[in-house]
């Protein structure tokens, strides 16, 4: 692909398109408009520049696949409510840590979710008589999740009868992160 076609080039299209003289136009006025904008600018006196500070991460970032997130403003994350009622499974090994927390919900359909990486903490939860495997929640737990997969099977008549879904709650992020922010400044000669 040479630089003509990676200018005129839609996504829309497999194959770049052949341009036309009128992009070709189109393309060397802007060219030319751009550093007459940046002279404009200057007039006053001032310019704008961005500048990035790197911040220490809030409780609100956390890392999914090495990938910081703000689960508060990201539209990836959801929001999911994990009820007392219910059967749930941890791996505990005696400390506040990341394990895996299952979920089962009979009825119909079935439901069962899986949460990576959940903060399980002893204090929230209720150990069952049978198992210290098994647990439940002592209330309703408002999730902000990463969604991972989510299968749903269906009869041969169309009625749902099991949904799995597999959730990431996420770790703490320990990476700095960027805040981009506009400044003016008086302009030199």
């Amino acid at each position: 692909m040479n630089a003509t076609h990676f200018f005129c080039y839609s996504p829309a299209v497999k194959a770049p398109p052949a341009c036309s003289g009128a992009n070709h136009a189109l393309l060397a006025l802007l060219l030319i408009a751009l550093p007459l904008t940046a002279q404009v600018t200057n007039t006053s006196g001032f310019r704008t520049i961005l500048v990035t500070n790197w911040v220490a991460p809030s409780p609100n970032h956390r890392t999914v696949s090495n990938q910081v997130y703000d689960v508060s403003t990201s539209p990836r994350w959801q929001s999911v409510t994990l009820p007392p009622s219910g059967i749930y499974g941890a791996q505990y090994k005696g400390k506040v840590q990341p394990t895996v927390l299952t979920a089962y919900f009979p009825g119909v359909p079935v439901v069962d979710l899986t949460v990576r990486n959940f903060p399980f903490d002893p204090k929230d939860f209720i150990e069952s008589e049978e198992s210290r495997a098994r647990v439940r929640p002592i209330r309703s737990m408002n999730l902000r999740l990463f969604p991972i997969s989510s299968t749903t099977n269906w009869t041969s008549l169309g009625a749902i009868t099991r949904i799995s879904r597999i959730y990431d709650y996420g770790l703490p992020s320990t990476k700095k992160v960027p805040i981009v922010q506009k400044i003016k400044v008086k302009a030199t000669q």
